[in-house]
């Protein structure tokens, strides 16, 4: 007989499905699960390819400047434009691992972006400038589908899905909350303008950061096929989570549980960050 538990916060219902035998784990209390219903916003997507091609793209910070380029030099992330090559620093955590991606701004200071990979398929990219942080959970359907929350949320404010359906590009008055991008797949380019990307409105000719994240995700194919890469120095990141569930996969073999799987994770840690930091300093000591 199974046990199960169900817990609803932070807009998830969380439900732990247990096994026989086997005492519940505790609830993850991301920070999100504990402010007021008005400060988050939550959607999800059903992606046709594997969730760790959707991990894979949310720890790579250097995809931000390129495929998102259109939306960061018209919104608040045109600070990533100054430095296109962003340097990794990654750090293990008791979650998992925490990435800084450095970018060395015109004033000559660093932009330090700080992100989160808690175990097993958590991601929280970090805050816009009015504290707006977005959670993500790439969970796995089968080998081939992939349910993507993307949960929206401020510590201190409630949030205004106004502004994230521009960030993102999303029509929240036809939005299907059951799938925010229905409609829109490989059978029709996912809505790609080819005008816009000749005459220069967008880089990729597809509205929003929502649906060019699943289109470079699902162009890939439903598993792609790393033997045949060839990763650089800006994939740093990446090469460090495959390294880091590998050896997941091989503790959990020897019957030892898993780094980041253990009971003492406090999940009110996993937290981003984007902050300035002056010439010579250590990006750690703003970051908490």
């Amino acid at each position: 007989m199974y046990k199960r538990q169900v817990r609803e916060a932070g807009g998830v219902i969380w439900v732990w499905l247990g096994g026989t035998g086997r005492e519940a784990r505790p609830f993850p209390e991301f920070p999100f699960t504990k402010v007021p219903a008005e400060n988050i916003f939550a959607t999800i997507a059903l992606v046709d390819c594997n969730w760790l091609q959707g991990v894979e793209a949310d720890i790579d910070s250097a995809h931000v400047s390129l495929l998102h380029e259109t939306e960061a030099r018209n919104g608040p992330l045109k600070d990533l434009l100054d430095d296109t090559a962003p340097r990794d620093e990654i750090d293990p955590q008791p979650y998992g691992l925490r990435y800084a991606a450095l970018r060395s701004l015109s004033s000559g200071d660093t932009l330090a972006r700080v992100k989160p990979f808690a175990m097993p398929w958590y991601t929280v990219v970090p805050e816009l400038p009015n504290g707006d942080r977005l959670w993500h959970a790439w969970v796995p359907v089968n080998d081939h589908q992939t349910i993507m929350w993307y949960l929206w949320w401020n510590d201190d404010q409630p949030v205004d899905p106004a502004y994230f359906s521009e960030q993102f590009g999303l029509d929240l008055d036809h939005l299907n909350p059951d799938n925010i991008r229905a409609g829109y797949g490989p059978e029709n380019l996912w809505g790609q303008d080819r005008s816009a990307m000749v005459d220069g409105r967008s880089f990729s000719g597809i509205r929003g950061l929502v649906l060019q994240d699943v289109a470079v995700q699902e162009s890939m194919g439903p598993i792609v096929d790393r033997t045949i890469e060839n990763p650089g120095k800006s994939d740093r990141g990446i090469v460090r989570a495959r390294r880091f569930l590998l050896d997941a996969l091989k503790a959990h073999a020897d019957g030892e549980t898993p780094p980041g799987l253990g009971l003492d994770v406090d999940y009110g840690t996993v937290r981003s960050a984007a902050v300035v930091v002056p010439a010579g300093e250590d990006w750690r000591t703003a970051v908490s």
